[in-house]
């Protein structure tokens, strides 16, 4: 890849996703430095939802967003909300804005996806892929568009031993490639089953990613294309602020079940290690891969991530969670009374310690007639089910990637779990508890930590 300035002339970017975690932050860092990006508009795509108009949810979840909170007032006054859909033609613009976004784009930036890890394959086609395809073609329309970012993960690469380098994972033999992979799921002859095991890949998520990439890189004409590939993406390391987060979906999913006392046992080998990386080095790379680094040959893949040096090792990080939560005990004590490699021994603990109780529960609120508790039992047990079983794949292998030479996370690990750890404490589980019990130590009801984590998967469309 080759460094460069693009034009100096005014400069306008699409954001999709902005109403996300990830989306928020780059928002906030693309705010930031506006002046030396030369930004005279950044436009954020924002779908109406339930009832909410585009400037509404903009208003709602991004102007008054911790992310923001120490913006000087008016800081929005160049981000223009608009009406769309990344899952419709032409992300459902309306004509007008469409033209102008035609005539003034510079820069596009697809962060927008599923992060739901047991979504049905259409519909984790639908989100990851035809969404992207469809940013693509937009960009392809563009009068003025020297380039398209997108978002895609690390994990599109099945695990093997070695250095996991920045290419385009190879689809296996036999396939046809992604087109035709694409044409037999729509056409009914591949299930998600058969897909899944014919690529390697653990689950929908890093299917369609990978899937995805292949398609984007396949259609690509005039615009040139960087696939930016995050790992574990977690709490701020500086930026907006130290230990901010605002979504529980992966890795947040996990510690907020542990630290309000419902995850007892995990499954994972004590060995492995995992690649988090914090969401600002996330979006710090996403500005300089846009805006500053143009691909060779039409493309790049460039990996966001920790690098096996920085790996937070699984029994430290649960060590540490645990004594962290202990010092800040919640109403239900934490305590991890299983983490070892996945065994039909952890699976009969995973039935003890996780479902039997929520399944008393819910027999005690159908004998008492009393639904509400019936049905957080039955969320909570649907939550604890998928930590258990969503992350193995990932609880048991060490990926090592190949690092970036713009990655620049240098936070010792230790000092990043615990900030993962109070992060998730001060944005996650403060959140969750009632309005009346924030003053004093008390517990987070099972209802909001269900509710929280299962509907997470949506945030950042």
């Amino acid at each position: 890849m080759s460094v460069k300035s693009f034009p100096p002339r005014a400069r306008a970017v699409l954001l999709t996703g902005a109403t996300g975690f990830l989306g928020k932050v780059v928002l906030a860092d693309l705010v930031r430095h506006r002046e030396v990006l030369g930004l005279s508009a950044i436009y954020v795509l924002i779908r109406p939802k339930k009832g909410r108009t585009a400037a509404e949810r903009f208003n709602e979840q991004l102007l008054t967003s911790e992310a923001f909170r120490e913006f000087e007032p008016g800081w929005h006054r160049d981000v223009v909300a608009v009406p769309g859909d990344v899952a419709r033609p032409l992300l459902g613009l309306e004509a007008d804005m469409l033209a102008r976004l035609k005539r003034e784009l510079t820069h596009i930036v697809h962060c927008a996806a599923s992060v739901d890890f047991n979504l049905p394959l259409k519909e984790a086609l639908q989100a990851n892929v035809r969404s992207t395809l469809e940013v693509q073609s937009l960009a392809e329309q563009c009068q003025s568009l020297p380039h398209l970012l997108s978002v895609s993960t690390a994990y599109v690469q099945p695990h093997r031993e070695g250095v996991l380098q920045q290419t385009l994972q190879p689809l296996p033999e036999g396939t046809g490639g992604a087109e035709a992979l694409l044409a037999a799921i729509d056409a009914g002859q591949l299930d998600e089953a058969q897909a899944l095991a014919l690529c390697g890949h653990p689950n929908t998520y890093t299917f369609t990613k990978c899937l995805a990439e292949h398609l984007l890189l396949a259609r690509r004409a005039r615009v040139p294309v960087t696939l930016l590939r995050p790992s574990i993406i977690s709490v701020a390391q500086q930026f907006p602020h130290p230990g901010w987060i605002d979504s529980s979906a992966a890795l947040a999913g996990f510690v907020l079940c542990l630290a309000a006392g419902y995850l007892r046992v995990v499954s994972g080998d004590r060995r492995a290690q995992l690649d988090v990386v914090p969401v600002d080095q996330v979006a710090s790379m996403i500005r300089q891969h846009a805006f500053d680094v143009a691909p060779e040959a039409g493309s790049a893949i460039v990996h966001a991530v920790a690098g096996r040096p920085r790996n937070l090792p699984l029994d430290r990080f649960a060590e540490l969670a645990v004594e962290y939560f202990k010092r800040h005990p919640q109403q239900r004590s934490v305590q991890l009374k299983a983490f070892d490699r996945h065994t039909r021994w952890r699976e009969l603990q995973h039935w003890w310690y996780h479902l039997l109780p929520l399944r008393l529960a819910g027999r005690w609120a159908r004998l008492t007639r009393n639904p509400i508790v019936g049905r957080q039992a039955a969320r909570l047990e649907k939550v604890l089910e998928s930590v258990f079983r969503s992350f193995q794949y990932f609880t048991h292998r060490t990926y090592q990637f190949e690092l970036s030479p713009h990655a620049a996370f240098d936070m010792p690990r230790d000092q990043y779990i615990r900030l993962v750890c109070e992060g998730t404490r001060r944005h996650l589980l403060h959140k969750l508890q009632p309005q009346a019990a924030r003053s004093a130590p008390g517990g987070v009801p099972a209802h909001r930590v269900a509710n929280s984590v299962s509907s997470s998967d949506d945030a950042s469309r």
